[in-house]
């Protein structure tokens, strides 16, 4: 998987809820405790060898404040350790993804969890 950051247009959170929950040997977790906090979605392959995610939504008031809102959402899954329940379950490969909305716009960033299981 290429890491970086992508422009795409899509209307809400509920609607990439709604896409995900249909890919097949995923579990999708929404809104769910995990390290220090809730992170807005989890994404969990059956099989643990394979890639998961840890995805943090947020707002951004101006199109121009998107780039820095999706490194805001990074910067949270990384300070409140979302990716080591993950890890702590057996996962090696764990993507975080901060993705900014504006309007119907968005903007994603993503990098590989830095976490370490425990």
């Amino acid at each position: 998987m290429a890491y970086g950051s992508l422009s795409v247009g899509i209307s809400d959170f509920a609607e990439i809820k709604l896409l995900l929950t249909g890919i097949k040997g995923f579990g999708i977790r929404s809104n769910r405790e995990g390290g220090k906090g809730r992170s807005d979605l989890v994404v969990k392959p059956i099989r643990r060898s394979r890639e998961a995610f840890v995805v943090e939504f947020k707002v951004a008031k101006d199109i121009d404040d998107m780039a820095s809102k999706a490194e805001e959402a990074l910067r949270q899954i990384a300070e409140k350790q979302y990716d080591v329940e993950l890890r702590n379950d057996g996962y090696k490969y764990v993507s975080c993804y901060g993705i900014a909305f504006c309007g119907k716009e968005c903007v994603v960033h993503c990098r590989p969890c830095a976490g370490v299981a425990q």
